[in-house]
Formats: C-alpha cells, sequence, structure tokens
C-alpha cells in the first residue's frame, strides 16, 4: 500500500501543472511533451506563418486607400514585404528545426515585430486612420491567442505589448481624445486579451492533460507486457537455477528433432547429475545445497552455446540439448564441461566446498519417438558412470 501510494505521488508530482503558466511544473515532463508536439506544431506553424504573410500583403490595400501612391505608400509596402521576406525566412528555419515550433521565442519575436510594424502607421495616420487600427487591434490580440500557436505567457506577453503600444500610439497621435474614451479603448483591448487568454490556457491545460494521460497508458501496458513475459518466463523455467522446465525443454526438442531428422543433422543430448549432493545438504544446509544448484546451471550456460538449451529434470539432474552437435563432439564437451565444474569452488557463508558431477551422453536416432526415449538411454550411461565411480563421462 505503501508502495503504491509514492507511485501515485511520484506520478501526480510528476505530471503537476503549474496554475500560472498551465505548462508542467516538472521540466523533464514538459520537455517530453513539447518534443510529442513539435512536429505537428512546426507543421502548423509553417502554414499559419502563409497566411499571416498573405493578409500582411493584402493590408497594402488599406494602405492605398488612405495614402495613394505616394512615398508614404511605397515605405509601408517595403516593411510588409521586408517582415513576409523574413516570414517566409522562418518558415524554411522551421522545417530544419521544428524545435523553434514549440520553444515560443521565434513566435514571440514575430508577433512583436508585427505590432511594433503596426505601431509606426499610427504616426502616419490621421484620425479616422487612427480609429480604424485601434479596433483592427482588437482582432489582432484575439489571434495572438487563437491564430498563432504559441506559449500562453508568451502569447500574454504580447498582447500586453500590443494593448499597451495601442494605447500609447493612440493618445500620443489622435487629435481628439477624453479619458472616458480612452477607457473604453482600455475596456476594449482588454475584452480579447482576457478571452483568448483563459481559451489558450484551457486549450493548453487540456493538452498535457491528454499528454500525461497517454503516457501513464503507456506506461500501464508496458507494465502489463513486462508482467506478461515474466509469468510466461517463469512458467517455462525452474525459480531457482533459470533453467528451463520440463515443458518449455521438451517443446525445444520436438522443434530440434525434426529440423534434424529433417535436414540430416546430429542432435545430441546430456543428462548431468550432481555427486554425493545429498552429503552438500546434509553437511552445510539446503542453502547452500541451493548455491550448488545455481553455481552448476551457471557454468552450464557459460559453456553452452547459444543454440544449446539447459533444463532443470528435476533434483540435481540437469540436461544440456545438443542440436548441430553428434555424439562424439557431445561427448568431448560433456568432458571439458566435468573438469570445468570439478575445478570451480563454491562458496556459501562461512563454508567453501566444491563438486563433482557425472554425465551421461546419448544421440537422437531413428527409432527415438520423443526426448524420454533419449533420456533414458542417457540416464543409463549416467547411472553406470555413477556405478563406475562418479565424476565421469559416459555413452550410450
Amino acid at each position: 500500500m505503501k508502495r503504491s501510494a509514492a507511485k501515485a505521488q511520484q506520478a501526480r508530482s510528476r505530471y503537476a501543472i503549474t496554475a500560472l503558466f498551465g505548462e508542467f511544473a516538472d521540466r523533464t515532463t514538459e520537455q517530453r511533451y513539447r518534443e510529442s508536439v513539435e512536429h505537428r506544431l512546426a507543421r502548423h506553424l509553417r502554414h499559419v506563418l502563409g497566411v499571416w504573410g498573405a493578409l500582411w500583403l493584402a493590408f497594402s490595400l488599406s494602405d492605398y486607400h488612405h495614402f495613394g501612391l505616394g512615398p508614404t505608400y511605397f515605405s509601408l509596402l517595403g516593411c510588409r514585404m521586408a517582415f513576409v521576406a523574413l516570414l517566409v525566412a522562418c518558415v524554411a528555419w522551421i522545417r530544419r528545426r521544428p524545435g523553434l515550433a514549440t520553444h515560443g521565442g521565434l513566435v514571440t519575436t514575430l508577433a512583436l515585430l508585427g505590432f511594433t510594424q503596426v505601431f509606426s502607421v499610427y504616426f502616419m495616420s490621421d484620425d479616422d486612420e487612427i480609429r480604424w487600427l485601434a479596433a483592427a487591434t482588437v482582432v489582432f490580440l484575439m489571434g495572438v491567442f487563437v491564430f498563432l500557436p504559441n506559449r500562453t505567457v508568451l502569447s500574454a506577453t504580447v498582447a500586453l505589448y500590443g494593448s499597451i503600444g495601442t494605447l500609447v500610439c493612440v493618445g500620443i497621435n489622435i487629435s481628439e481624445t477624453s479619458a472616458l474614451r480612452m477607457g473604453i479603448l482600455a475596456l476594449m483591448l482588454l475584452m480579447p486579451c482576457i478571452a483568448g487568454g483563459m481559451a489558450s490556457y484551457r486549450f493548453e491545460i487540456v493538452r498535457r492533460g491528454e499528454f500525461a494521460a497517454l503516457e501513464q497508458a503507456e506506461a500501464e501496458i508496458e507494465r502489463r507486457r513486462a508482467l506478461e513475459s515474466e509469468l510466461r518466463r517463469q512458467a517455462r523455467t525452474d525459480p531457482l537455477t533459470g533453467a528451463s522446465n520440463r515443458r518449455d525443454y521438451e517443446a525445444l526438442f520436438a522443434q530440434e528433432s525434426r529440423r534434424a531428422r529433417r535436414y540430416g543433422r546430429p542432435l545430441s543430448v546430456c543428462v548431468l547429475d550432481v555427486d554425493h549432493f545429498k552429503h552438500v545438504n546434509d553437511t552445510y544446509g539446503h542453502g547452500a545445497g541451493d548455491t550448488a544448484l545455481i553455481h552448476v546451471a551457471d557454468i552450464c550456460r557459460t559453456e553452452m552455446r547459444g543454440a544449446d538449451l539447459l533444463g532443470r529434470i528435476g533434483g540435481e539432474e540437469f540436461l544440456l540439448i545438443l542440436p548441430e552437435t553428434s555424439r562424439d563432439d557431445a561427448v568431448e564437451f560433456a568432458e571439458r564441461l566435468r573438469l570445468r565444474l570439478g575445478a570451480a569452488t563454491i562458496q556459501t557463508g562461512a563454508h567453501v566446498f566444491q563438486i563433482t558431477v557425472t554425465l551421461g551422453v546419448t544421440a537422437l536416432t531413428a527409432s527415438d519417438q520423443d526426448i524420454t526415449d533419449l533420456i533414458h538411454r542417457a540416464d543409463g550411461a549416467l547411472y553406470a558412470g555413477k556405478d563406475g565411480g562418479r565424476n565421469q563421462v559416459r555413452w550410450a
């Protein structure tokens, strides 16, 4: 229960969202989120910048209407074209570095430059044009939150800059105004900022909530997959030594025997038994006996090839299945394994001891029906070795 509660608390901390910024408080989680959406967001931002550029040039018609084909118009047109060229360059840049779309710095800079260019128009306009620009700014402010993909805190910064700049420019350049009118204008500018900011904030929280839910679901699926894999492994292996159990080694032998018969390839098995194992248990305890069995299994695995299989028949008896191995080669391998096991020492607690093993070897024949036939023959050779003094290899 305590462990589950600790994991739940850890998950809450990892996916906690800050109340001020609407982003993950954990920087690593926030970075993963941004990486997960950067390609989709970069593609969207490229489209947005393209539309922005087209609209920016379209407003040159308004400049023509108010200023005619004069120096002011061409000056504004040049500024607009330069800004559109900047947008095109940013589209190419974002294509190469999609992470720019989630960082927010590039979009924020472009938005600030856009508002600055609008502010410059106030100083060239009459009262009617100023009123029109102020009204259009209300739409621009909503677009900062809805049109431009950006972090909410940075969008709010741009909107604040646009609102304050508009109030200052109107106050400086309009010929007739009053405190009441400026208050109404401030309220008009404030409304899209509040509405757009709340919408953007809610949208960011919802998207991050979906990301957190998806990550937790994927983690749970992975945990269940790992658990199922472990359960399948446990169902196939001996829990003490990690060797295959009867179900697993019988299935592998059936597969290898079919292949050996089909292609005329050799297949051998060895049965290994620890000598005087009861003496080990009686002298050093059953824990030492378990250590000895683990020791035998580990050394067998180091000597075997990747295609070979180690199984535990029961007690202190093991089975080695050796594909692509003749009986003579299997006998040579068994002798090498016997010497390696006999030379190794086993330490458990304060006790250090050695063991020996006896091995029986046989090979697949045409008359063998299943693995039981080979185990029976190998067991016969094994017990002949036991009767002959143990610590030896016999074959049948």
